[in-house]
């Protein structure tokens, strides 16, 4: 397990970009190190990111790049690299991450949810294959982000071991969601963070941090409520073990005053930087 403490290139802690907050995020000074940008909310108008891109330090998230669609023509894959490259090109962001999850159809049908994937060689082998070109064609670092899933197929692999060949052929890097990992581990009864020291964690580029919430015996990844108090100790129980770039809070739903959002980002990297 590698051990690095706070790297020289970690950026800090940031929100993921939603248009509620774009006032506010243009009008504060210093609070906000980094944004999280969904690429697709700015297909539409391109021009509407140059003020973001000036103001603030950039990552991609991307929630439907088809890398685990088999079977498929490649159509929709390639039309979607040529407009997420157009987009690199204008915002110049420092990488780009994905879900490792299935987002839609052969045919480029949405599925409207993540969808678990079955860990297997094949598919380990289709997504290399993916994940190198999409490296290749934009020109900046993949990430992969693990799922919250409502359950959990038995595969060939873990997600973890899934997750380590992919790092390994490819060089990508892992945006470790931890609220999904605490989320999962709840639902299957785990130790969250014995579950956490399985996952390569040298290559983690980017850590994800949210709220969830329970609906009967279930906890689901809502991206509703406050930033989740284990999330936070587990990104304590990570700090000796991975060097990202950047740790972002998201917040999907019941949208708090923008202050609030502030306040989750900086504890985060009071945290990481070992502050408190």
């Amino acid at each position: 397990m590698e051990t690095s403490g706070v790297a020289n290139d970690f950026i800090g802690a940031g929100l993921s970009y939603r248009a509620c907050y774009r006032d506010q995020l243009l009008a504060s000074t210093s609070e906000i190190s980094v944004l999280e940008i969904i690429p697709q909310h700015f297909f539409a108008d391109p021009g509407s990111i140059d003020e973001l891109a000036e103001r603030f330090t950039l990552v991609f998230h991307d929630t439907d790049l088809p890398t685990a669609t088999l079977g498929s023509d490649k159509t929709f894959f390639d039309a979607r690299l040529q407009r997420l490259g157009e987009l690199v090109d204008r915002a110049k962001p420092q990488y780009l991450s994905t879900h490792l999850a299935l987002t839609g159809s052969p045919l480029g049908v949405d599925l409207g949810h993540l969808a678990p994937l079955w860990f297997t060689e094949e598919l380990l082998q289709h997504m290399s294959t993916r994940i190198s070109e999409t490296q290749s064609r934009l020109q900046i670092p993949i990430a992969l982000e693990n799922l919250a899933g409502f359950s959990i197929p038995e595969c060939e692999m873990s997600e973890s071991e899934f997750l380590s060949a992919l790092c390994a052929q490819t060089q990508c890097g892992v945006l470790l969601d931890l609220t999904n990992l605490l989320i999962n581990a709840r639902n299957s009864d785990l130790d969250p963070v014995s579950q956490m020291y399985d996952y390569p964690l040298g290559s983690v580029m980017q850590i994800h941090l949210a709220g969830g919430k329970k609906r009967q015996d279930h906890w689901i990844d809502s991206h509703s409520s406050s930033v989740d108090p284990d999330s936070f100790a587990l990104l304590s129980a990570l700090r000796e073990h991975a060097s990202p770039r950047a740790i972002i809070v998201e917040r999907d739903q019941n949208f708090p005053e923008f202050s609030e959002l502030v306040a989750e980002a900086s504890r985060a990297e009071s945290i990481w930087r070992g502050s408190t």
